[in-house]
């Protein structure tokens, strides 16, 4: 008998960060073995801002698969096992699974299930939660599992600005306004990218020709740039989006997390 290995995907930059925990592989046995696979990737190709350690929630994550052998049938049809929110496994729930369309360029045909033929196969995940997604697949008929887990991360990052009034200037009043941004990287247990007990975490930010730097913390209100002022009316929100860069120190060597880009300010 023989287990099934179809389904890995390598993540350069996530093993910078601990790994979770894998849930229990289910163990399927078949006479024959008519399906190998080589180990899928995540596609980032003509996304040069783009990588395995900066996705976003409501990001389309492209995932390559190629069968290399498929004895015994044209093609299976594969859907998620979806076990527990615990490992962000739950399809619709955790994430949605889609094609792109055939004839829409850019647009994507929301699916339930996967038709896996011999060569190259290409799909996407789009994370609608934050965390740490460890998911499986498996031949809706159950004779195969693909049972070793696409493994990434997927942050939630929302940005927000206050104003308040300070002494006068003539006239009129001081006005400040001041930019946040927080990072969820989720909930559950395993959610540990953003997390190391021997690390001490740092953030970077630049946006309309400023820039900061300070102590990170996630899911905290922490400032994009420094306050800013004017005389009379509040400072405004600058267009273009913000570059955030998290990064950590060990033994006082920085190892940068990731860099997120374009972040909306709002």
């Amino acid at each position: 008998m023989k287990k099934i290995n179809a389904f890995m995907v390598v993540l350069v930059g996530f093993l910078s960060c601990s790994k979770p925990d894998s849930p229990a592989a289910v163990q399927v046995v078949d006479p024959i073995s008519r399906l190998e696979s080589e180990a899928p990737e995540l596609d980032f190709y003509g996304l040069p801002k783009k990588s395995a350690t900066n996705i976003e929630v409501g990001d389309y994550v492209k995932v390559k698969l190629r069968i290399t052998k498929l004895n015994g049938a044209n093609l299976i049809v594969a859907a998620p096992v979806g076990k527990s929110a615990t490992f962000h496994d739950l399809l619709n729930t955790d994430y949605e699974m889609y094609l792109a369309s055939s004839s829409e360029p850019g647009k994507y045909l929301k699916v339930e299930s996967l038709n896996l033929q011999l060569g190259e196969n290409v799909f996407y995940i789009k994370p609608i939660v934050a965390g740490t997604f460890q998911l499986q697949l498996e031949e809706i008929t159950k004779t195969f599992i693909l049972k070793d887990p696409i493994i990434f991360n997927a942050v939630k990052i929302t940005t927000s600005t206050t104003t308040g009034t300070d002494g006068n200037c003539g006239l009129k009043r001081w006005r400040h306004r001041d930019f946040y941004f927080s990072i969820d990287a989720g909930n559950q247990i395993y959610d540990n990218y953003l997390t190391d007990s021997k690390a001490a975490f740092g953030y970077s930010t630049s946006y309309d020709g400023a820039s900061l730097q300070d102590v990170f913390a996630p899911k905290t209100n922490l400032k994009i740039i420094p306050t800013r002022n004017q005389c009379g009316d509040n400072p405004g929100v600058p267009g273009g989006g913000a570059t955030i860069e998290l990064f950590k120190t060990i033994n006082g060597n920085k190892q940068i997390i990731a860099v997120y880009y374009g972040v909306a300010v709002n």
